[in-house]
């Protein structure tokens, strides 16, 4: 009687480790999806650094752009979400603003720009820019960036 259990347990434990390693092959990291010139064209500001955030998690990777190699400010944030995409971005659009034209859904608030597109959000952060035009830079960046994902 114990074995069937304990068999059963490891067959789980196999699926559940599965899961992970075929999500891990759908990762999308976000630094090579926008170059630091491609960057700074588009929000119009020097980028100097591109840096892949140690807050990257299972389902999701971030690349910051920053002024310069010393400076800890963003210029702009560029995050890929690929699980429990539809989730994330309601959760990130609650109460935000609608945005339309772009992904197969999108809202601003604050200073971000989320985009659903299928199974991925994109998240598009410019901190320390006047409203609106962080909207109108975070709108360009997810463009330019959508086609890759």
């Amino acid at each position: 009687m114990t074995r069937p259990i304990l068999s059963l347990a490891a067959t789980g434990l196999l699926l559940l480790t599965a899961a992970p390693a075929a999500l891990a092959q759908q990762a999308r990291p976000a630094c090579p999806l926008l170059s630091t010139a491609d960057a700074a064209r588009l929000v119009g500001k020097p980028v100097g650094a591109q840096k892949e955030s140690t807050m990257g998690a299972a389902h999701y990777t971030a690349c910051r752009y920053t002024a310069d190699d010393k400076s800890p400010a963003a210029v702009i944030d560029v995050e890929v979400y690929w699980q429990f995409a539809k989730m994330t971005y309601d959760g990130y659009c609650k109460g935000a603003e609608t945005v339309t034209g772009v992904g197969d859904a999108a809202c601003a608030a604050i200073d971000t720009v989320n985009v659903l597109k299928g199974q991925t959000v994109l998240r598009v952060r410019v901190p320390g820019m006047a409203s609106p035009a962080w909207r109108t830079k975070g709108l360009d960046v997810a463009k330019a960036v959508l086609p890759k994902l």
